[in-house]
């Protein structure tokens, strides 16, 4: 019997959505969105003997000890694996991983590229548009792996594809069936034009930033 597979990601962001969705895919992961620092109110919840990706979910001190606390729980019966690309010390780095965790951490690309290079071989290549998405939306489109992997597709459907995402998240104000149904949907491989309200939210959040811009102009 397969292992259950859980995803704690991101949730206010393309990179956050593209990571759980790339885990979905690879692993038929359940996932859970969450923020920063709402993460030691789902990690107590997660059951030992299952395997836990945790994407896009900067560490500070202040919940430090509570997160290695439970990635030792967690590590005790399954496999834990933290991938990220905020700022990550040295210290810290190596808490995390003496309690039992595999750890995907550089600052040099972002989450969702991380987590598409760590799972690849369980994807298929089409799934690298998600991770593609992600480095745009970061301003990380510049990183090595990232410029090669956005090279093999044509750049201007890219960034339409990664605009409309972010714009649509931030429109969606956290509705959580929302993002979730994105998730869903890029994890079966639907562009973002393809998913239900996606252009409609985007085109709101543009008119949104329109106003904005005139009133700034002002």
């Amino acid at each position: 019997m397969p292992r259950r597979v859980v995803c704690i990601s991101h949730s206010k962001d393309v990179d956050g959505l593209s990571s759980a969705a790339l885990v979905k895919m690879a692993a038929n992961a359940i996932v859970h969105l969450t923020d920063y620092g709402e993460i030691l109110s789902i990690l107590p919840k997660v059951k030992q003997g299952s395997d836990v990706y945790i994407c896009d979910l900067g560490m500070n001190e202040a919940i430090a000890k509570g997160f290695v606390k439970e990635v030792r729980r967690l590590s005790s019966k399954g496999k834990v694996v933290y991938i990220d690309h905020h700022p990550l010390s040295d210290s810290l780095r190596k808490e995390i991983s003496n309690a039992g965790a595999k750890v995907v951490n550089s600052p040099r690309e972002c989450a969702a590229v991380h987590t598409y290079w760590h799972l690849k071989k369980k994807l298929p290549r089409r799934a690298t548009l998600l991770a593609c998405y992600a480095a745009v939306t970061d301003y990380m489109d510049h990183g090595p792996i990232a410029r090669e992997l956005i090279g093999g597709f044509d750049r201007q459907f890219v960034l339409m594809e990664s605009t409309m995402l972010a714009y649509a998240i931030s429109y969606s104000g956290g509705n959580q069936d929302f993002l979730m149904k994105m998730v869903d949907s890029l994890a079966e491989l639907k562009a973002p034009h393809q998913i239900e309200g996606v252009v409609e939210f985007a085109q709101r959040q543009a008119e949104n930033v329109s106003r904005m811009l005139q009133l700034i102009g002002k």
